[in-house]
């Protein structure tokens, strides 16, 4: 199951690409006609996905508004209660869509720090996430519930372990100078940058991702609340999930 369906004209495909691979970086799965199979059928294989996507990313354009597949594609969305629509120029949305928000992403090149593609990819994480369980269930296995008996307790005192250790170096990284006599500096001049990056799952399984995940965000949320810190945000960090880069 995909979490997300792009639906687009081949006119704007250069386009569709740049939002397909911003969306992957940002830890998403995505459809769209480039994820065809020689010898599939188009018709079943589009309806299949578009069925089961959890959120539908409809790129209008002059291009778009104007193709049939792309209304029928909208409109079962929305039907579906699935619909995130964004303007990739500036063009006259079909009438029974106008009352749906949508983004304005026209100026969007692919940079995951823009305020306006930040929003959006907030907005389709809401549908994404929205059938996820409040707490994950526990795993079946009695080694695996050994091994992780407490996870909530275990992130919690991590972060609270990591965002005491990274307060107090912060304060303290001046040389010779005593952590009670540095003065803190305001946030908007802080020096020190940290990125959070994902953590692997090393699970016997493999089935304990949301576990790594799940520790990863929560550092993340924590350090934030560092005023000597600027933490990169999640969209980045994720960015690097499943890669092995210096």
């Amino acid at each position: 199951m995909p979490d997300i369906f792009l639906s687009y004209s081949r006119e704007d495909q250069a386009t569709a690409r740049r939002f397909a691979v911003g969306l992957e970086r940002a830890g998403f799965s995505v459809w769209w006609d480039q994820s065809l199979n020689a010898g599939e059928s188009y018709d079943r294989v589009t309806e299949k996905a578009l069925a089961e996507a959890k959120a539908v990313a409809v790129l209008w354009s002059r291009k778009s508004v104007d193709s049939q597949w792309v209304r029928a594609e909208a409109t079962q969305a929305q039907a579906n209660g699935t619909l995130v629509p964004a303007m990739i120029e500036p063009c006259k949305r079909p009438i029974m869509f106008e009352l749906t928000h949508t983004a304005e992403l026209a100026h969007w090149q692919g940079d995951p720090h823009d305020q306006a593609w930040e929003s959006y990819v907030a907005g389709l994480r809401r549908f994404v996430d929205k059938d996820a369980p409040a707490t994950p269930a526990a795993p079946s296995a009695p080694d695996q519930a050994k091994r992780f008996p407490a996870a909530g307790v275990a992130i919690a005192i991590l972060a609270a372990l990591l965002v005491a250790g990274a307060g107090w170096w912060a304060l303290t990284s001046k040389r010779g100078v005593p952590a009670a006599v540095v003065p803190a500096e305001p946030a908007a001049t802080a020096a020190v940058t940290l990125a959070v990056l994902p953590f692997a799952d090393m699970s016997p399984a493999g089935d304990q991702e949301y576990f790594s995940d799940g520790l990863t965000e929560e550092l993340l949320n924590q350090l934030a609340q560092v005023k000597a810190l600027r933490v990169t945000a999640r969209t980045s960090s994720f960015s690097f999930k499943g890669k092995d880069e210096d």
